[in-house]
């Protein structure tokens, strides 16, 4: 599927570049595998690259601290790619979208392929990082078990 549209990359981490204690111990596991939360990120990142078609455009919104190392430049060059990127204006949308859903006008439900309780937020990060159990998006509720 490579080569087939546009992309849009959306993720990164915390503005001050803290984690949530609740994903402590998935950083925990990633890391003891020598992986880190920046190789996780860059990999999506790459993955967006080279999806993307030739003269696309990959956009690319969350919150990135840091170097990025091993950034596939070549790829961005050599098939004439677009780089657009910013913070998301959570603030300035996030009602207008909402209202929408509630609405009926848009229907996001259909990303959604599991759905965990809170505590299950490491295993459903390991199916959705494997690409397990055709994981595209899960909806963890803290309420469930």
């Amino acid at each position: 599927m490579r080569g087939e549209g546009d992309v849009v990359r959306a993720s990164g981490t915390d503005g001050d570049g803290a984690l949530n204690a609740r994903f402590t111990k998935i950083i925990a596991e990633t890391a003891a595998r020598n992986l880190t939360a920046q190789d996780l990120v860059l990999t999506s990142l790459r993955e967006a690259i080279l999806s993307c078609k030739s003269g696309g455009t990959v956009s690319v919104i969350g919150v990135y601290t840091g170097l990025i190392d091993k950034f596939p430049m070549n790829a961005v060059m050599n098939r004439s790619l677009t780089i657009k990127c910013g913070q998301a204006h959570v603030q300035r949308y996030m009602k207008p979208l909402l209202d929408r859903i509630m609405n009926g006008e848009i229907d996001p439900s259909f990303v959604i392929t599991h759905t965990m309780g809170l505590d299950e937020a490491p295993q459903g990060f390991q199916t959705f990082r494997d690409k397990q159990d055709n994981c595209i998006k899960i909806v963890l509720k803290p309420d469930m078990h």
